[in-house]
């Protein structure tokens, strides 16, 4: 037999089994949820209300056309592809927050794109929070950070009218690992009395996700820079990874056609579709748990070491108000198993997201996941300060407060 007639019934099964593969593909792609800002676009365009449709970088050089010292949000994940692309190393200790001093463009899912001014450590704070004794620290994610919102319209802000001097030290992308390298390089210096560690839904994958990103693995061993004394050389880094970004020379966050074009004929859709249905739910979780555990231990003991107290803080998502309670039941089982074995206070504040009012704590017309809008941050402050208050201030407290829906005035 011919080397063709050999291999004709190969090529034909190949493609008899790859032709049906590709259409699935095509069928999960369709089904997706939409990009959550376009979903969120459409939304107000129906409702005949604006939209800010400018891209991030389309924000910030047109506030630098008017003068604005602006740049993009950034974060270590981004840093290290940045580095990647630029042909640099991805190994050293990368920065954790971002420039000091500038005004920052972050999102949008509102209908406005949502910026702050920077401290001079790259958080999301008035300055001045640098320059007196600090009360308490809230650690976490973009929701700690105020993503999407304006400057004023975030926790921290709400936590300080309330009369606790918090300073926030959120970053959008962190997970525990990120959460953790905070506290040390900059709730350690400060030694607050209280340090509030936010806990979101998507921290058990982004714990496993940490593991793959050299910086962060180090950051995990324990290492350290030193960064709350070392301001300047954090700036000047940034900038330096920044400005090709700006200028256009190092994408980063556009899906460009020949990448969507990729993922498609490698089947990138169907692919991410079974790895859920095969582990993601189950071992990935699992071993996040295990790994948050840790990582809430390692905290509770440096902070006790200092005589301040850790606090625990859930945040309920928009897909537990919509019903979907399998993520934030694993992470209350962990928060509870940290509080009971050292001695934590556990603030949840999934009750107080129940109902048809938890709609009004995200953007309206919020048909995909989506952010807090400042009500819902507003909300949350009430409880953290009213659940401290209970304590007595600088009373130990151990165990679980559920807030009671309409129990945050």
């Amino acid at each position: 037999m011919s080397i063709g007639r050999r291999i004709a019934p190969v090529a034909l099964l190949a493609v008899s089994t790859y032709l049906p593969l590709l259409v699935a593909e095509a069928v999960v792609e369709r089904l997706a949820p939409p990009d959550h800002v376009e979903a969120l676009r459409a939304a107000a365009t129906k409702a005949g209300r604006t939209f800010d449709a400018r891209t991030q970088l389309q924000v910030v050089r047109d506030l630098r056309a008017s003068g604005v010292r602006a740049y993009p949000f950034f974060n270590a994940k981004d840093i290290g592809l940045t580095k990647r692309r630029l042909g640099q190393a991805d190994t050293a200790l990368v920065p954790i927050s971002g420039l000091g001093g500038v005004t920052t463009v972050n999102c949008n899912e509102s209908g406005r794109w949502g910026t702050y001014v920077s401290d001079r450590h790259g958080f999301n704070n008035p300055d001045s929070v640098w320059t007196v004794p600090a009360d308490a620290v809230i650690l976490g994610d973009s929701f700690v950070m105020g993503q999407c919102v304006s400057q004023g319209e975030d926790i921290g802000t709400r936590l300080r009218q309330r009369g606790l001097g918090v300073v926030n030290l959120g970053y959008a992308g962190n997970g525990p690992a990120m959460v953790l390298a905070t506290l040390r390089e900059y709730a350690r210096p400060l030694r607050p009395r209280i340090v509030i560690w936010t806990v979101f839904d998507n921290d058990l994958f982004d714990v496993i996700g940490e593991r793959t990103v050299p910086s962060i693995v180090r950051y995990r061993a324990g290492e350290t820079v030193g960064w709350y004394e070392r301001a300047d050389e954090r700036n000047a880094l940034l900038r330096d990874l920044l400005e090709p970004v700006v200028e256009g020379k190092v994408r980063l966050w556009e899906r460009t056609r020949r990448a969507a074009i990729r993922r498609f004929v490698t089947l990138g859709a169907l692919r991410a579709r079974v790895r859920g249905l095969r582990s993601a739910e189950q071992d990935h979780l699992a071993d996040g748990q295990r790994d948050l555990e840790a990582m809430l231990h390692e905290a509770a003991e440096e902070v006790s070491g200092w005589g301040g107290r850790l606090v625990l803080l859930q945040l309920p998502s928009w897909e537990f108000v919509r019903g979907s309670h399998a993520i934030t039941d694993r992470i209350a089982a962990s928060l509870e198993r940290a509080a009971r074995r050292d001695g934590l206070r556990y603030l949840d504040a999934r009750p107080l997201f129940r109902g048809r009012v938890a709609w009004t704590y995200f953007p309206q017309d919020s048909l995909v996941s989506a952010h807090y809008s400042a009500a819902g941050y507003d909300t949350v402050a009430r409880l953290v300060v009213d659940a401290l208050a209970s304590t007595g201030g600088d009373k130990p407290a151990v165990g679980r407060d559920r807030a009671e829906p309409g129990a945050a005035r």
